[in-house]
């Protein structure tokens, strides 16, 4: 026996699925975030960091007094004398000479010891002109660039230079020799030290709220 399907009041038969409902309004689309940094969408640059400072500074030149050549004439025969005595003793050691190996061994450990004292005082004269206004560096303490006259850097250099070639050539059969070329070079610091030239040092910038500061540029403090 058939069933006849229900039917609702309308006389409409009934098919078990409820009539769509009205279609939904489409959600409007969110707006897109802003960048971060950025400000109503618009991306602000970031400025450029500054350059590093130079790794070495420009050095004031400064004009050597006229008798800057004949100051520390008795560093620089230091400096060559030391270096003679070590050759003297060195390169007959180096070469195989009987006789020679312990007065270079002895030479090599005196001229050493010798050159540590000229070190400290080299050091301790060139913080003192630091501290009395002389802008003392080491380019122009060790290496004597600006500081000193060409020929003044001739024989101090010549002589390390020297005293380390023999020293070097010779370390093979005597180890210490190496050891000498350290009086030659310390006494460049030392003539440096005491008869170098050097610019005055600048001051530092005042500090903000001090009365340095906060004085106008012509007037005194």
């Amino acid at each position: 026996m058939n069933e006849r399907s229900p039917e609702d009041p309308t006389g409409t038969p009934s098919t078990g699925t409820p009539p769509p409902g009205p279609a939904r309004p489409a959600r409007p689309a969110r707006p897109a975030r802003p960048a971060p940094g950025s400000v109503a969408g618009t991306r602000r640059t970031r400025p450029a960091p500054p350059p590093p400072p130079p790794l070495l500074a420009s050095r004031p030149t400064v004009v050597l007094p006229p008798d800057a050549a004949r100051r520390g004439r008795g560093i620089v025969a230091a400096s060559w004398t030391a270096t003679a005595v070590f050759c003297a003793v060195a390169i007959p050691a180096g070469s195989g000479v009987n006789g020679f190996g312990r007065p270079a061994v002895v030479t090599s450990l005196v001229l050493f010891g010798i050159s540590i004292p000229v070190w400290i005082v080299a050091l301790v004269r060139g913080a003192v002109r630091t501290t009395e206004g002389d802008a003392v560096d080491v380019p122009g303490l060790f290496f004597l660039s600006g500081s000193a006259p060409p020929v003044i850097r001739r024989h101090l250099f010549g002589a390390s230079a020297l005293c380390l070639a023999v020293g070097m050539a010779t370390a093979f059969r005597e180890p210490f020799s190496f050891l000498a070329w350290m009086l030659p070079f310390g006494l460049v610091g030392l003539w440096g030290a005491r008869h170098g030239t050097y610019p005055p040092r600048p001051s530092p910038p005042p500090r903000p709220g001090s009365p340095r500061a906060q004085a106008p540029p012509n007037e005194p403090v």
